[in-house]
């Protein structure tokens, strides 16, 4: 590729010539032929990332017009979001250097990864909200990540940039660290695949390499504060992340994942001064659990705080900002795919991108979890439920319960509220006994209540709060243990939450489930203690389960052989081999 100072590569060649017309002649018509398409260095900045991109992807239409897509998006967003033509500038500049590798040394990437990364950098750049976490333990990472891209996403370009070509980074508080930049994991999958929707909701290589540099900033920063100087630092390894102190002769593994790092919260918004170079204080919001207010961390002790909080965001210009929520409490139980998302079990960190004011407030929010688990507004928070999702379980209840009766008293019943307020407590309820989950059961879920909240939902107005309030019941349900769930299900059905097909689809879910159960309890010990209750409830579930068979109709036993005659013989086995006498569970 020809330098962007010219053809210094052929001056050695064409010196050898003695004749100076020649020699002019030659060199007019290499710039015609070779040189003729780049754009000079006149502030044409996309002008010349384009030429550059045009000859990197030469051949590779797809990847190459992805590329352009997404430098216009930036572009476009720059005008929305108040982004500077130098910010802009200065990220074309940051991947123009991933794509020629300007400043390449020996701890850097090869050229076909720094392309990828290019590619991923200008993404994000123009798509900030598509920054995600995957299967890794670093959704403060991902939030101060997303947040970095939207507000300064020349400053992330850097990160990634420095760290391909030459392994380093150094702060704006001359802070040097050597980082690792190899892909791991899903970076390796995300740099295999051309097509970004194919792979939305992994985390990309070049946001392993941010995450991986903002978790040793914090790692440093907290370094600072110990004595002697701590000397912890975060690494990615190919099948784990560990957090690893090198202070002793042989390194200990402090833990796996960074989260030894969070409980020093504020770290996380003096790393992304540290990146930035500002002061910005109050980036990021947590509940009352976070301690004292600080200069860094805004905490929150009611749902008029959080909407003060978020309403001099909004005024200052401070979005997105960075809030502490907790993952057992809607919605962020359904979007974890109660709760198999990445980091998930507890504290989670998100985005608040916006605050609309009004009757009912609402807030969107970016949740580093992919697309579906974003709330943009077309599908918006109300702001008491992200105030309950801020508190730990206890007072999330205690809050819901206030808002509930509130809404009765008004003449109003919420009753999504309601259906948060059940699924919590119903959740909160629930125990592990042997292999199958359940409740203290079948009396600890009022049939009676929970008919009259179905009936609610059924009775709202078409839109988009009923569909939610159909979704959450329905999930609320779905997510029960199998004792509950399935002695639900007739009654969804009954009452017009569930169609027939909706119902079938929902029991051959129960079905495949019980199948898997199944194969568990052949596995017991009778020397377990909790191994009599664990079949008792099981057989239960299998009456319940062939009751709700037999109401749908014939088609839909599939993988699982439970009929009442074969289990009725195989509780007969086990307690004649086990000397038990069990309940009579199964029925007549």
């Amino acid at each position: 590729m020809l330098s962007k100072g010219g053809n210094n590569f052929l001056d050695a060649d064409l010196s050898h010539s003695t004749r100076e017309g020649e020699h002019a002649a030659i060199r007019h018509v290499i710039a015609l032929v070779g040189d003729r398409d780049r754009p000079r260095d006149n502030g044409d900045h996309g002008g010349q990332l384009s030429f550059v991109a045009e000859r990197a992807f030469v051949g590779q239409g797809q990847r190459l017009a992805q590329f352009e897509r997404d430098m216009r998006a930036l572009g476009q967003r720059a005008g929305h979001d108040g982004l500077s033509q130098d910010q802009v500038a200065n990220v074309y500049k940051q991947v123009g250097r991933l794509l020629e590798g300007h400043g390449y040394s020996d701890g850097g990437l090869s050229r076909p990864a720094r392309l990828r990364l290019a590619e991923q950098v200008m993404h994000q750049a123009a798509v900030p909200t598509d920054i995600n976490q995957g299967q890794h333990n670093s959704c403060q990472l991902a939030s101060l990540e997303s947040r970095m891209y939207t507000r300064d996403p020349e400053r992330a370009a850097q990160i990634v940039a420095d760290v391909a070509l030459n392994g380093r980074y150094k702060d704006t508080r001359d802070r040097s660290l050597g980082i690792n930049a190899r892909p791991h994991d899903e970076s390796i999958d995300f740099n295999s695949v051309d097509d970004i929707d194919a792979i939305r909701g992994k985390r990309s290589h070049a946001s392993e390499i941010f995450q991986v540099t903002a978790a040793n900033i914090m790692a440093d920063i907290i370094n600072e504060r110990t004595h002697p100087r701590g000397q912890v630092r975060f690494e990615q390894q190919p099948d784990r992340e560990v957090l690893i102190d090198y202070a002793q002769h042989l390194p200990k593994v402090l833990r796996f994942g960074p989260g030894a790092l969070y409980p020093q919260r504020d770290a996380l918004p003096l790393a992304y001064n540290a990146i930035t170079g500002r002061n910005e204080k109050q980036i990021m919001i947590a509940g009352f659990e976070a301690g004292p207010r600080t200069d860094m961390i805004r905490v929150v002790t009611s749902e008029r705080d959080l909407a003060n909080a978020l309403l001099a965001a909004k005024q200052q210009k401070k979005f997105p900002l960075l809030v502490s929520v907790q993952t057992d409490i809607e919605p962020f139980w359904t979007d974890s795919n109660a709760p198999f998302a990445g980091g998930t079990g507890g504290g989670h960190v998100v985005t608040v991108r916006d605050y609309r004011p009004g009757p009912v407030p609402i807030v969107t929010v970016d949740n580093q979890w992919g697309r579906d688990a974003d709330h943009d507004m077309q599908k918006p928070l109300r702001l008491s439920t992200l105030y309950a999702a801020i508190n730990l379980p206890d007072a999330a209840q205690a809050f819901l319960e206030r808002k509930v009766e509130l809404a009765r008293l008004s003449g109003r019943p919420d009753v999504l509220k309601e259906i948060e307020l059940f699924d919590l407590k119903a959740r909160r309820k629930s125990d592990i006994i042997g292999d199958i989950q359940q409740v203290s059961m079948p009396q600890s879920i009022d049939d009676k209540e929970v008919a009259r909240l179905i009936r609610s939902v059924v009775a709202m107005p078409k839109g988009f709060q009923r569909d939610l309030s159909l979704t959450r019941m329905h999930n609320a349900i779905g997510r029960m243990p199998e004792s509950i769930a399935l002695r639900l299900l007739p009654i969804e059905h009954s009452l017009g939450l569930l169609d027939r097909e909706a119902y079938k689809s929902a029991l051959q879910k129960h079905v495949e489930r019980m199948g898997r159960i199944k194969n568990r309890t052949e596995t017991l010990d009778p020397a377990d203690p909790h191994a009599q209750e664990t079949l008792r409830k099981y057989w239960y579930c299998v009456r319940m389960l062939n009751k709700n068979i037999r109401e749908l109709g014939p088609g839909v036993m599939a993988p699982f052989d439970g009929s009442l005659d074969r289990e009725r013989s195989r509780k007969a086995e086990v307690q004649k081999k086990w000397h038990w006498t069990l309940q009579k569970d199964l029925g007549n």
